[in-house]
């Protein structure tokens, strides 16, 4: 069962056509799978323009551990597009993600989140 880690404010959400992008946080045990998805909705006109994501997971716990990933992709009305999974095994009091999409060097969707141990504790 995936734990929706991150979302736009609702204002932003509102707007039918507006992108959407989020933070999955799933686990299984001592792992977590963290997955970041953007979606445009099916009223959205189509434009084959790049955007690029930029993902940064902060592991908190005994240590801490840091993980970046970066990508392109090209977003089409109606589909939701997984843009990474990362899978991080280990205790964490906390994950800190944060993901950013660009579109050049505007910013278009920016999602941060911090998940504390009362969240991610395992099911009994």
């Amino acid at each position: 069962m995936g734990l929706i880690a991150g979302a736009k404010a609702p204002a932003q959400a509102q707007d039918a056509s507006a992108s959407f992008a989020n933070i999955i946080v799933d686990r299984e045990g001592p792992v977590f799978t963290i997955c970041p998805i953007y979606a445009l909705p099916d009223t959205a006109v189509a434009s084959a323009t790049e955007l690029r994501y930029e993902l940064t997971i902060e592991q908190v716990g005994i240590s801490t551990a840091r993980s970046r990933q970066s990508g392109s992709f090209v977003p089409e009305p109606g589909r939701t597009d997984t843009l990474s999974t990362v899978r991080i095994g280990g205790p964490a009091d906390r994950l800190h993600i944060h993901l950013l999409v660009r579109r050049g060097d505007q910013i278009v969707e920016e999602v941060e989140e911090i998940v504390q141990d009362e969240d991610l504790s395992m099911p009994e």
